[in-house]
């Protein structure tokens, strides 16, 4: 594609499926031109206000990037490099737009390519005190999918950073074959989440694993169900708490009357605490980094030093809950009844399934359980070239 994509064609690579379909494409039908284009498209649908600078500001300056239409707040600036297939970005193209970044002060910059960065270029690039923020293709792609699963074009929704996939790629996520982290999830009501949950968080525990069971519905039956050792209604901080950062995560576990499995409960009082956090990546990750953390562990006599499992029971709805629970968690369960309108709550959920894989792919694979044979890896948030992932064994 020599001339100009239209905007229908820029709609349509941005709907493109698959990372291998995208790349394929980009490589294939877009010289350096289109290509420019298209990524100031996509930086728009994330919510910026762009400007194209290619003739403006010297080499390597494509884009600068702005909050609200006014343009009155710089936030970032874009290098667009095309490379054929076999060209990587090198050392000196990003030394060249660290410069310029920094000759504009400009808080950030991102260089783009529709290739690959060569490992000194991308080191450079990800140095401790670099403005600039490689995007390869697989990068590009990533930050597409999560947008569009997370944003209406031409919303005045809040624009959505690329940064973001850095941090979850720098967040330390659980190996599922030290901690399998599971979510049971579908839109519709009705079809035995709360069941599912504790019968395999029961089941599990009577075979000697440590398990741990977050309760993420405001309806708190999972918690109701549960007593605590003494034959009581677990009581304490829930996660109302955490939501409205009046505890951390760590301290919310409480032992139930089953030994080996532990809770996480709810309240109804989450759905107010809900009110005052802002949903997007920001609350995705801080909950995803909060559940991977070293802290959430079994008490101190314990054998194991690590749970086994973590099952994760959600609400019957599309929800920020939900969302972080998925960008949280290795493998996700969708108990389903089949039925034409049941159908449409399983769809939501693979939407939203494939929007938090590409939120936080890098936690995917290295091994896993044995229990769950139909269970797919669940990550726009994660790489899957770091994740190295395998499916359980059936």
């Amino acid at each position: 594609m020599s001339q100009l994509p239209s905007d229908d064609d820029l709609r349509s690579l941005f709907d493109t499926p698959t990372a291998e379909q995208l790349l394929t494409r980009i490589r294939s039908e877009l010289e350096w031109q289109p290509f420019e284009r298209f990524v100031e498209y996509v930086f728009r649908r994330a919510g910026y206000v762009s400007e194209n600078t290619a003739l403006q500001f010297g080499p390597g300056i494509d884009l600068r990037l702005y909050l609200g239409p006014g343009k009155q707040k710089l936030l970032a600036c874009v290098s667009v490099k095309h490379h054929k297939s076999d060209g990587k970005v090198t050392l000196q193209e990003v030394k060249d737009f660290q410069q310029s970044v920094s000759d504009l002060n400009a808080p950030r910059g991102y260089l783009v390519t529709n290739t690959e960065f060569g490992k000194p270029a991308y080191d450079q690039a990800m140095g401790s005190s670099s403005k600039v923020r490689p995007i390869d293709g697989a990068m590009l792609f990533r930050f597409i999918a999560y947008v569009r699963g997370s944003r209406l074009a031409d919303s005045s929704a809040p624009l959505i950073e690329p940064d973001w996939l850095f941090r979850a790629d720098a967040t330390n996520w659980r190996a599922p074959q030290v901690t399998t982290v599971l979510t049971i999830a579908n839109n519709k009501g009705g079809v035995g989440k709360t069941t599912t949950a504790l019968y395999l968080a029961r089941r599990l525990a009577e075979h000697k694993h440590t398990v741990l069971l977050v309760d993420f519905d405001s309806q708190a039956n999972s918690t109701q169900t549960l007593p605590n050792p003494h034959g009581q209604e677990l009581s304490g901080p829930t996660l109302a708490d955490y939501f409205d950062h009046r505890a951390p995560l760590a301290e919310l576990i409480r032992p139930t009357h089953l030994p080996n499995l532990f809770m996480i409960p709810c309240a109804p009082e989450v759905r107010l605490a809900l009110n005052s956090i802002k949903p997007g990546p920001a609350e995705e990750l801080r909950f995803a980094g909060s559940l991977h953390a070293a802290d959430i562990k079994p008490p101190a006599f314990m054998v194991n030093e690590d749970f086994d499992w973590i099952i994760i029971d959600t609400p019957p709805e599309m929800t920020f809950r939900v969302r972080a629970a998925l960008a949280a968690s290795h493998y996700v369960v969708a108990p389903f009844e089949p039925g034409p309108y049941q159908s449409s709550g399983l769809q939501q959920l693979l939407s939203s399934h494939a929007v938090a894989r590409h939120e936080a792919e890098p936690r995917l694979g290295q091994g896993s359980r044995e229990f769950l044979p139909e269970a797919e890896p669940y990550s726009a948030l994660c790489n899957a070239d770091q994740a190295g992932s395998q499916r359980p064994k059936g």
